[in-house]
């Protein structure tokens, strides 16, 4: 993660790991609580892989929707997807669907 957003010109600013399941729903994450009390306009989301963040698609769509509320983009480094552009936010539909 540090390596891609070196190479981006990311700033990282905290780190969170959840070793949960892409299964578990997001309320029940504690690491991923502490973040969205500290997530603001502006701030952006790098994970891995997008089975990391859901494989329920009901749960990550209304955390995609709570995300987008707020301001925050979501960057998934295996599948280059970012949510900033409407392709990005189309692909990661999709590809939630499927995962």
């Amino acid at each position: 993660m540090n390596q891609y957003c070196q190479r981006n010109n990311l700033e990282v600013k905290n780190t969170f790991i959840d070793y949960a399941s892409g299964k578990t729903p997001h309320n029940n994450r504690p690491e991923w609580k502490k973040m969205a009390n500290k997530l603001k306009d502006g701030d952006k989301i790098i994970m891995e892989k997008i089975d990391r963040f859901s494989r329920e698609v009901v749960d990550g769509i209304l955390q995609m929707e709570y995300l987008e509320k707020l301001g925050v983009e979501m960057i998934f480094v295996h599948e280059s997807i970012d949510t900033a552009t409407a392709m990005g936010r189309f692909n990661f539909k999709l590809k939630l669907l499927l995962a």
